[in-house]
C-alpha cells in the first residue's frame, strides 16, 4: 500500500472546520484519511476498500474498530456539521432567493441474513422500496436537505425504524432544530409526507408547504367535496386547460384555489404533459399567491434530494456498506454525509464534477509528492533508491 503523504483539499477543510475536537487525536487520524478515501473510486463499499482508496497505511482491524468504537462525538459532530450548512444557506437566501427544505427517503437493500448467521446485519427490515415497486429486506434512510434553488447540502440522515417514531415525526423533529431567522421558507416533499400533521406544522412555523397529492386527496369543492381526479375531469370539462412551460417541458394544468378536506387551505394544481392522455398528477402549496407555473416551478426543486441519493450511491457508496453493527453503519452515513459537503464547498459544478475534481486533485498531489521525494532521494524500501 502507498504511503505517500500529502494534503490535499479536503485534508485541509477537516481541518478548517475544526472536525478533530470532536474526537479523540487517533480517530481524528483515521477519519481525515477516510474522507479522503470517500472522495476516490471504492467500488464495492467495504471498509477495506475504503481504505484502500484513501492509502490509509495502518492495520485493518483499527479502521473497523474506528467506525464501532473510537471516541467520536457523533451527535456534535453532525450539530457542527448542520450549523455550517445553516450559516452558509443564510448567506445565500434572500426574498427572491428563499430558504428550500427537501425531505424524502431511499432505501439501501441488503441480503437477508442465514437463521445461521453468527453476527447479522443490525436493525434490518422489510422496507418498499419505489424505485423497483416491491418490498425489500434492508435499512430505509430518511434524509433532510436545505438549501436554495443553487443547490442543497444535506442536512440529516437518519435510520427509520418501523419500531420506532413515524417518517413523520422524524421529519418534524429536524425541522424543529432549523433556524433560519425571517427568510422565507419552502418545504418540499412528495406525497408521503404531505400529512395534515407536517403541513400544520410547516405553517405554524411561518413558512409554506409545497408538496404532492395523491389522487384520492379530497378537495373541499362546492356543491360537494371531491376526490383530486374527479375534480379535474370536471374542471377540464367546464373550462379550457392552462399551458404552462416550466423549464423546457410544457403541461396542461388546472388550477383550484380552496380547502383540502380537514381545513388546509391553499392552492391544488393538477397536470401532465401537454398533449398526452395520461393521468394529472397533483400539487399542493400552502401559498395561496401561487400560479400554477410558480407551484411546479418550485416543486421541481424537489428533484435534488433524488439527485444526492443516486450521487450518495453511485458514487459514495451509500448502498454498498458491508458494515453490521448500526452505530458503526450510522458513523459510515456521518462520514458520508462530511465528504459530500466537503467536496460541495470544496469544488465548484454538481457532485459528480467535485468528485472527479477531488479524485483529479488526489492523483496530482501524490504524483507531486513522489516527484519531490524522489528528487530528495528518497526510498521506496530500505537500501534501495528510488
Amino acid at each position: 500500500m502507498s504511503t505517500v503523504s500529502y494534503s490535499s483539499c479536503i485534508a485541509n477543510a477537516f481541518d478548517q472546520w475544526n472536525l478533530r475536537f470532536f474526537m479523540s487525536i487517533p480517530a481524528a487520524r483515521h477519519m481525515k484519511k477516510l474522507l479522503e478515501g470517500f472522495t476516490q473510486e471504492h467500488h464495492n463499499g467495504s471498509v477495506k476498500a475504503l481504505q484502500d482508496a484513501a492509502n490509509h497505511a495502518v492495520h485493518h482491524s483499527s479502521v473497523t474498530r474506528f467506525f464501532r468504537t473510537s471516541r467520536v462525538d457523533d451527535h456534535a459532530l453532525e450539530r457542527k456539521l448542520q450549523r455550517s450548512v445553516l450559516q452558509h444557506v443564510r448567506r445565500q437566501a434572500s426574498s427572491a432567493n428563499p430558504v428550500l427544505i427537501a425531505i424524502d427517503d431511499t432505501v439501501v437493500p441488503k441480503s437477508k441474513p442465514s437463521s445461521q448467521a453468527h453476527h447479522p446485519i443490525d436493525d434490518g427490515g422489510y422496507h418498499f422500496d419505489h424505485q423497483t415497486g416491491t418490498t425489500v429486506y434492508g435499512h430505509q434512510w430518511l434524509t433532510v436537505m436545505v438549501g436554495t434553488k443553487k443547490r442543497l447540502y444535506p442536512y440529516h440522515i437518519e435510520r427509520y425504524d418501523k419500531e420506532g417514531p413515524s417518517k413523520i415525526d422524524l421529519a418534524l423533529q429536524q425541522l424543529r432544530t432549523i433556524d433560519v431567522g425571517n427568510r422565507p421558507v419552502y418545504v418540499l416533499a412528495d406525497s408521503w409526507y404531505a400529512s395534515e400533521k407536517l403541513i400544520r406544522a410547516v405553517r405554524d412555523r411561518g413558512w409554506h408547504f409545497i408538496g404532492a397529492l395523491k389522487s384520492n386527496r379530497v378537495l373541499d369543492t362546492a356543491p360537494m367535496p371531491l376526490p383530486a381526479r374527479d375534480w379535474a375531469h370536471r374542471a377540464r370539462e367546464v373550462e379550457k386547460p392552462d399551458l404552462v412551460t416550466v423549464r423546457t417541458t410544457t403541461y396542461e394544468t388546472v388550477r383550484f384555489q380552496g380547502r383540502l378536506k380537514g381545513g388546509l387551505s391553499g392552492v391544488v394544481v393538477g397536470s401532465r404533459a401537454s398533449a398526452s392522455h395520461e393521468a394529472y398528477r397533483f400539487f399542493f402549496s400552502t401559498d395561496p399567491l401561487m400560479t400554477a407555473e410558480d407551484v411546479l416551478s418550485w416543486y421541481q426543486h424537489r428533484w435534488a434530494i433524488e439527485t444526492f441519493f443516486q450521487e450518495a450511491k453511485g458514487k459514495l457508496s451509500m448502498g454498498r456498506y458491508r458494515l453490521r453493527s448500526a452505530s458503526a453503519i450510522r458513523r459510515y452515513l456521518l462520514l458520508l454525509q462530511t465528504a459530500w459537503l466537503l467536496l460541495a464547498w470544496a469544488f465548484t459544478g454538481t457532485i459528480s464534477e467535485a468528485f472527479h475534481a477531488s479524485h483529479q486533485d488526489h492523483r496530482r498531489r501524490e504524483i507531486a509528492d513522489i516527484y519531490q521525494r524522489a528528487r530528495a532521494g528518497a526510498t521506496r524500501d530500505p537500501g534501495k533508491r528510488v
